[in-house]
C-alpha cells in the first residue's frame, strides 16, 4: 500500500460521519469540562476580590495638585467630549495640558478651551509620536499628580477622587485602571464583541501590579523626577514602553481592578479593524525582541485564519480539509460562549445584555477576525513605514 493510499484510508475512517459526530460531542465536552474547572474558578475569585473603598471629594484628606496630560492626533468629537469632562470636573486644583494636532479639526477643538484658565494648549507636529508628544507636555510640570489620559477618555470627579485616593490612602507611587464603553454604544453588538475579545482571563488572574500604563493613568510626581522622560519612538505598545520606563526606576504600577472608566470603543467595522490592527501590532513589535514565542503564535494564527477564510471553498475541492475546518471553526466558536458566560458572570458596571441574533453575528465576527490576523500579518512583513506612520512616527 503506497503512502496515498494509506492517508487516503486514514482520512475516510476519521471523518466518517460517526466519528465527526464524535469529534463535535467532544469538542463540547471539552469546552463544558474547562468552563467547569477553569472558568468558573475566574468567577469565583472575581466574587471574592475585594472592594477598593469609595470616596467622596469631601473625604480627601488634600487637594493636590492634578496635571492632566491629553495628548490628541487627528482626533474628533470624542475628544471634545473628553475636554467637556475637564472642563466640568469640580476638584478644586488642576491644570489640563493639552497637546494637539494632526488635523484642523484637532487643533480647532483644543484652542476652543483655550480660555479657560486651567487650561495650557500645546501643538504637535507630525512624526514626533505620542511619547514625545506626552515628554513634552511634562515639561509643564514642575510639581503635583501627573494624570495621563488619551484623547478619549470621559474623567468624572468620582474617578478622579478614587485614583487620589489610591496614591494618598495605599501608598501606591503609580496606579492604572480598566475601560468600559460609552453608555450610548453599550447597545451595538459589534460593541459588545470587542468587550468579549478584550476579556482576557487566566493569563494573569486579578494581578495587583503590572508593567504597563494605561489610557487612565495617575502617578506622583517623584516618579516622572526619577524616569526625566519616557523612552520615544519605540516600534512597540506605548503604554507598555512607559510603563518599563516605570518599573526600571523601583516603582509598582497598581492595577485598579474594579474601576472602569467611559471611553470610546468602536462602534463600526472599519474603525475596529484599524483600532485592533494597530493593538495587535503594538503587541507584536514589543514581542520581537522579548517574546518570540508570541510572534510564533500569532503567525501560526494567521495561518488558521486564512485556513477559516477558505473553510467555505475546501467544500467544493476537498472534503476532508473542509470537515476539519468546520471542527476548529467549532471550537473557536465554543470558546466564544464561554467567554460569553464569563462576561455575564463578572459583568457588575455594565447593563449590556446578549440578544439572540448575537450569537448568529458571532459567525460573522469570527471570520471578520481571521481577515485582520492576515491583514496584519503581510503589514508586519512588508508595510512597516505604514505601522510607523499611523503611530506618527515617520521622521
Amino acid at each position: 500500500m503506497d503512502l496515498g493510499t494509506f492517508f487516503q484510508n486514514l482520512f475516510d475512517y476519521i471523518l466518517n460521519i460517526n466519528m465527526i459526530v464524535f469529534l463535535v460531542f467532544f469538542i463540547m465536552i471539552f469546552h463544558v469540562l474547562i468552563h467547569i474547572f477553569r472558568d468558573r474558578k475566574y468567577i469565583k475569585l472575581f466574587r471574592q476580590l475585594e472592594e477598593n473603598k469609595s470616596v467622596s471629594m469631601e473625604e480627601l484628606r488634600e487637594f493636590p495638585l492634578i496635571n492632566i496630560v491629553v495628548p490628541a492626533w487627528k482626533e474628533g468629537n470624542n475628544f471634545k467630549k473628553c475636554l467637556e469632562s475637564l472642563s466640568s470636573l469640580s476638584y478644586p486644583n488642576i491644570k489640563v495640558i493639552v497637546n494637539a494636532g494632526g488635523s484642523e479639526e484637532t487643533i480647532n477643538i483644543a484652542q476652543s478651551f483655550k480660555d479657560d484658565t486651567r487650561f495650557i494648549i500645546l501643538s504637535q507636529k507630525a512624526g514626533e509620536g505620542k511619547v514625545k508628544v506626552i515628554n513634552n507636555c511634562l515639561n509643564q510640570i514642575s510639581k503635583g499628580l501627573i494624570y495621563i489620559i488619551d484623547a478619549d477618555i470621559i474623567l468624572t470627579d468620582d474617578i478622579i477622587d478614587k485614583m487620589v485616593n489610591v496614591l494618598l490612602e495605599k501608598n501606591e507611587n503609580v496606579v492604572v485602571s480598566k475601560y468600559r464603553p460609552y453608555k450610548n454604544l453599550e447597545s451595538k453588538d459589534i460593541v459588545k464583541y470587542i468587550l468579549l475579545n478584550r476579556l482576557n482571563v487566566h493569563k494573569d488572574i486579578f494581578p495587583k501590579h503590572v508593567n504597563w500604563i494605561s489610557a487612565n493613568t495617575l502617578m506622583k510626581f517623584n516618579v516622572m523626577k526619577s524616569v526625566n522622560r519616557f523612552s520615544e519612538k519605540r516600534l512597540s505598545d506605548d503604554g507598555l514602553s512607559m510603563g518599563n520606563d516605570i518599573t526600571a526606576k523601583g516603582f509598582k504600577i497598581f492595577f485598579f481592578n474594579d474601576l472602569k472608566v467611559e471611553t470610546y470603543y468602536p462602534d463600526n467595522l472599519k474603525t475596529y479593524f484599524n483600532q485592533n490592527s494597530r493593538w495587535i501590532e503594538n503587541a507584536l513589535f514589543s514581542a520581537f525582541k522579548n517574546n518570540k514565542m508570541k510572534v510564533l503564535r500569532f503567525f501560526l494564527l494567521a495561518i488558521l485564519s486564512f485556513y477559516i477564510l477558505t473553510i467555505p471553498i475546501l467544500y467544493f475541492f476537498n472534503l476532508y480539509l473542509f470537515y476539519i475546518g468546520i471542527l476548529i471553526y467549532l471550537s473557536i466558536y465554543l470558546k466564544k460562549i464561554r467567554k460569553i458566560i464569563l462576561f455575564q458572570s463578572t459583568n457588575t458596571i455594565n447593563t449590556i445584555k446578549i440578544r439572540p441574533i448575537f450569537y448568529f453575528k458571532l459567525i460573522f465576527y469570527i471570520f471578520f477576525d481571521a481577515i485582520l490576523n492576515i491583514m496584519v500579518f503581510f503589514e508586519i512583513l512588508f508595510y512597516r513605514k505604514a505601522y510607523k506612520k499611523r503611530k506618527n512616527l515617520i521622521d
